[in-house]
């Protein structure tokens, strides 16, 4: 965690990550139901604020 917060502080918004989600969904659909979901979400911290100015807009609104 030290080694990321300080390649952070020098990369600034270049700074890339990965997302490993592994889960079950849960739905009262049949055909759903358990199923598994395996995803992995690459980026940058840019990628983030832009997806944050996004919600927040989107959330004014509502």
């Amino acid at each position: 965690m030290l080694k990321a917060s300080v390649q952070m502080l020098f990369k600034g918004k270049d700074f890339p990550y990965a997302l490993h989600m592994d889960c079950k969904v849960a739905s009262s659909n049949d055909l759903l139901k358990n199923s598994q979901m395996k995803t992995v979400i690459r980026g940058n911290l840019e990628d983030i604020e832009g997806l944050k100015k996004t919600v927040e807009v989107k959330l004014k609104k509502d």
